[in-house]
């Protein structure tokens, strides 16, 4: 349940209206494949085999096959060498010309035992293994292998002591150290698996071929290793990269078990983990872990890839109901930026390490090979090649041998790749030619204006200023029917499907233009999606009006509604809004189980004028205040936010200020702290305490487009990362581009997105204003009319304010000087208490018992996880 505080004692009355709500169920939307076509210009070709001949000395292909286990193939960029390395104990390795694919002379070595882990990397020489006396044993050495006149040679050994099994290594590049990721393995029901719990993060320091540090994290359950597929060499390591700015360690995390269904699995956190490092070179050390979770099955397949130019990763979510595919996340942002969508698990995947390319082949036949560019936000949905679904060069029966579990090699040089298909002991040469992602040249917002100095008569001024904002958002990702089944996995008809939301202080929209100004806000409002369609089949009003106006420049206007009011006046170029919020909270109400989040008020305020010779300037003040989260585990005292956008379309004129305040933050009855609480240290003591039930973040504005240099264009919104986040991830309308001052999530994610988000004082603020030439002398002169301004998301354009996310341009005044802006309205004396907003009577509690209604289950549920999960 997501509502507003109702009047004392007006519970009782409404279970009369329980029977009066419908229940309208809507499907969870999936993201859709834009697929390439096979006759294309730019495709991928066939161009040969590729059938390895070298084979370890002494061993009887013509009986065993003609090699030991399972094969996988590298190509090394520095040496021009194609490497293949076996799964024998010891691994054989093999060195080929790349160009000719044949064996370079006496190249071949075995190695000092079997491969557990392999990392190539386009800025490491060669390729770094992982050794020991069997693929699920301990590993006893890291050793780095190059290609040196034609022999492969091991340049550097690194001893490892620790009795567990290296799964993943990465390389670092400021460092040039390593990292290894670690796992136990136990026999368990006849399947070899890792242990829940035992893995570990090693530092090792290159220079002296030593392990440093070894750290256990327990909150990353198991690394991303599908175990039941082909183990490294052919198969993929676990996901583990290095991230240059914040210096940290990304890993794939999992918590495959060996169930082979999710049947009453609970909610279990998966996803990027992501440890923080202090200080450089041989110093570096740990300092801290925090689990990034993504909802979807992503143990029954876990499997991931690490582009390192890119500093991504791309995992392997698997679901039941819904389509799965690859998740994109970004380590330098800490965000999930889209799905690469895949109809079933892809058995071949691999990447283009230096361009940044993901290649996926199933057996599929409208799937095949799909490659995309993982650097593309949001998620690039890629190019489908149908014809690799089977083998293209041999066809059995009609149908061809099917993809084998393992990895794709590329040549990054060339394009080419290297498939393989079961039952084959030859490769299928293929060659991309679809061009590499270029990222477009950011657009030049300042040529919106002229930078000349605004003289009466003979200058005038284009101009727009947009806001949004909330005092609070609670959002239940996913309806109740998800939630319920990523607890107990058989779908239910009677649960409610898809998100709801309820927002306080709500400020739809204020815009300002040379032609018009207008203000939408309103004290309370659902999601007009699943919980608003209910609502109405159920005939129930809402009892908030939005106070609104518009003026197209005939005079001055005003309105008030429920706690709020509103100024429009395009003549004097000012519009200007205020709104209180009431308490609000996701609770049990009769349940002895605590409240999940509970809100006990919110106001907001904001303003956009224009002026002659000043410019523009839209600002927006946003608090919450009275926070409790799970039952009072964590108590925030207040989150106050205010973002002043400022723009005189003159050289430097432009300027945004971000402002944000928290107050008073306890947990566990602790308190952290009182006044001018240092975010980042709350941040790190919340979500290392609250790990896998619970996290907070600080978002910060998108720092490409806060000013454009000439002056035109200031904006405080979402950076486009975190934008990519909400919208595919969190169910956020796209329109919408608020900071939020702080960002409360509760996890319940499974097989299927469920999650309670809580966003507090959110503001969004923009203004733009080009001044030009009246006169026919200034040849560097933009046009007066039809300004052209970049779409939401580019670098330096857009304006999320107005709807359909693009500023309004409109022509000049007729006449020179555009007019004064009168001062701003004080909105103090219009800030009130929230229960004022709900003690009106039982008529209007009645209204408001829908929304109650249709959102108490998800909460119960969600409740009942947090009581759950505090029991082991």
């Amino acid at each position: 349940m997501i509502s507003a505080r109702p009047k004392p004692g007006a519970f009782g009355n409404f279970a009369r209206c329980a029977t009066a709500l419908l229940i309208v169920t809507s499907p969870l939307i999936v993201p859709a494949t834009s697929a390439g076509a096979d006759n294309s210009a730019s495709t991928v070709t066939i161009t040969g085999t590729f059938k390895p001949s070298l084979v370890r000395p002494g061993w009887n292909a013509a009986s065993s096959g003609p090699y030991a286990g399972s094969l996988g193939v590298l190509f090394d960029s520095s040496s021009k060498s194609v490497l293949t390395l076996d799964s024998g104990s010891p691994a054989y390795v093999a060195a080929y010309d790349s160009t000719t694919f044949k064996p370079r002379a006496n190249s071949a070595r075995l190695l000092d035992g079997t491969i557990t882990a392999v990392l190539s990397d386009p800025r490491l020489p060669g390729v770094a293994v992982a050794v020991g006396s069997g693929q699920k044993s301990a590993t006893t050495a890291i050793e780095h292998l190059e290609v040196r006149n034609g022999r492969v040679v091991v340049t550097k050994r690194i001893p490892i002591t620790t009795q567990q099994t290296v799964v993943g290594l990465a390389y670092d590049p400021m460092t040039h150290d390593f990292f290894a990721l670690l796992a136990t393995y136990a026999p368990t029901n006849f399947i070899t698996g890792e242990v829940p719990g035992s893995v570990e993060l090693s530092f090792i320091d290159q220079s002296s071929a030593k392990v440093v540090w070894t750290q256990a994290l327990p909150n990353c359950n198991l690394p991303m290793q599908f175990t039941l597929h082909a183990l490294p060499p052919a198969g993929l390591s676990a996901p583990i990269g290095v991230v240059r700015s914040p210096h940290v360690v990304d890993i794939g995390c999992s918590a495959q078990g060996t169930e082979s269904t999710n049947l009453g699995k609970f909610p279990i956190p998966v996803g990027v983990g992501i440890v923080t490092l202090n200080g450089t070179g041989a110093g570096t050390t740990y300092s801290g872990f925090d689990l990034d979770p993504y909802p979807g099955d992503l143990t029954s397949a876990p499997s991931g890839l690490w582009f390192p130019t890119a500093e991504r990763m791309a995992v392997q979510v698997t679901n039941v109901v819904n389509v799965g595919g690859w998740a994109l996340f970004d380590g330098r942002h800490s965000n999930y930026v889209g799905i690469v969508p895949m109809p079933q698990q892809a058995q071949l995947a691999g990447t283009d390490a230096l361009h940044s390319r993901l290649y996926l082949v199933s057996e599929v036949h409208t799937t095949g090979l799909v490659a995309t560019d993982v650097q593309v936000t949001p998620a690039d949905q890629g190019h489908n090649y149908p014809k690799f679904a089977a083998d293209p060069t041999e066809r059995t029966g009609g149908q061809g041998r099917v993809p084998a579990n393992g990895s794709v090699a590329t040549d990054p040089s060339t394009g080419r790749l290297l498939l393989l298909y079961q039952g084959s002991d030859t490769f299928v040469v293929a060659h991309d030619n679809f061009p590499y992602y270029a990222p477009p040249a950011p657009p030049n917002v300042d040529r919106n204006t002229a930078g000349i100095p605004e003289v009466d008569g003979k200058t005038a001024a284009n101009y727009s200023g947009s806001a949004q904002g909330y005092g609070s958002v609670i959002r239940q990702v996913g309806g109740e029917a998800a939630l319920q089944y990523n607890t107990v996995p058989i779908g239910n008809g009677d649960q409610l499907k898809g998100t709801r939301q309820f927002a306080t202080s709500y400020l739809d929209q204020l815009a300002l233009t040379n032609a018009s100004a207008q203000v939408t806000a309103i004290t309370g409002v659902v999601d007009q999606g699943n919980t608003q369609g209910q609502l109405s089949q159920g005939g129930v009003s809402w009892p908030y009006a939005p106070v609104a106006c518009v003026d197209f420049g005939s005079g001055h206007k005003t309105a008030s509604a429920d706690g709020g009011t509103a100024t429009c006046d395009a003549a004097s170029a000012l519009a200007t809004g205020s709104i209180v919020g009431s308490s609000s909270s996701a609770a049990v109400p009769g349940q002895p189980t605590p409240d999940v989040i509970a809100i006990g008020g919110t106001s907001l305020s904001t303003s956009t004028a224009a002026q002659h010779g000043k410019g523009m300037t839209t600002s927006v003040r946003s608090t919450a205040s009275g926070i409790s989260v799970l039952g009072g585990v964590l108590r925030i005292g207040k989150v106050m936010v205010e973002s002043t956008a400022h723009a005189n379309g003159q050289a430097g004129g432009a300027t945004a200020k971000f402002d944000r305040s928290v107050q008073y933050v306890s947990l566990n009855g602790t308190e952290l702290c009182t006044t001018g609480c240092d975010i980042h240290s709350v941040e790190k003591t919340v979500n290392a305490q609250l790990s896998g039930h619970a996290r907070i973040t600080f978002p910060e504005p998108d720092p490409t487009e806060l000013h454009s240099p000439g002056g035109y264009q200031a904006v405080i919104r979402r950076d486009p990362f975190a934008q990519a986040e909400e919208t595919t991830l969190n169910d956020q309308p796209g329109t919408r581009g608020e900071i939020p001052g702080m960002v409360i999530t509760i996890f319940e994610d499974n097989s299927e997105s469920s999650r309670t988000i809580v966003y507090l004082a959110g503001t969004e603020a923009d203004a733009h204003y080009g001044v030009y030439s009246l006169g026919g002398d200034c040849a560097s002169c933009p046009p007066p009319v039809n300004h052209p301004v970049p779409a939401p998301g580019n670098s330096g354009g857009g304006n999320p304010g107005i709807p359909g996310g693009s500023a309004t341009q409109p022509t000049s005044p007729s006449g020179g000087q555009p007019p004064v802006v009168a001062s701003g309205t004080n909105v103090g004396g219009f800030i009130k208490h929230g229960w004022e907003l709900l003690i009106a009577g039982l008529g209007q509690a009645l209204r408001t018992f829908g929304v109650w209604l249709v959102l108490l289950l998800p909460v119960y549920l969600s409740a009942r996880r947090w009581a759950l999960a505090n029991r082991h």
